[in-house]
């Protein structure tokens, strides 16, 4: 997650350079291997939107387990909200 803050503080220095207003930008990051607990700090970060990359397993009667495994780890975060 360093390589996430170094690019939102060369973000936040752009928009300072050109007069831009930061609050003005929604930022979505797109990660992969990453874990519940990383949210927060991310949203500390001035992050918007998160995305969690992942790829479906190759066999795809695997699928639906998957899906639900994700919806397990991710979904709760949307209800307490």
């Amino acid at each position: 997650m360093p390589e996430v803050a170094e690019r939102i503080d060369l973000l936040n220095r752009l928009c300072i350079d050109s007069g831009r207003d930061r609050d003005e930008i929604l930022l979505a990051v797109a990660l992969r291997d990453l874990s519940v607990d990383d949210v927060r700090p991310l949203a500390d970060l001035g992050v918007d939107e998160l995305v969690v990359v992942d790829g479906p397993p190759e066999d795809a009667a695997a699928a639906a387990d998957w899906v639900s495994a994700l919806a397990d780890k991710w979904m709760y975060l949307y209800d307490g909200q």
